[in-house]
């Protein structure tokens, strides 16, 4: 599956933050992933994978994104 997540509507064009965010939860699950230049490629079972995505979905937003 490949992900990308744009949190749109920050004060600054940088994403940065974001990105290390979504890499630390990453880290959390037993997935294998690959940062690239234009999102986020995981592996693994379907099922759990779209449990992670949601998860990820919403990082931005609880990071104060509106």
């Amino acid at each position: 599956m490949q992900l990308t997540v744009l949190p749109l509507g920050t004060d600054s064009s940088s994403i940065g933050e974001y990105v290390v965010d979504i890499q630390k939860e990453l880290a959390k699950y037993n997935v294998n992933f690959k940062l690239t230049d234009m999102g986020t490629i995981l592996e693994g079972e379907p099922k759990h994978l779209l449990t992670i995505a949601s998860k990820l979905c919403k990082m931005p937003f609880e990071k104060g994104i509106k």
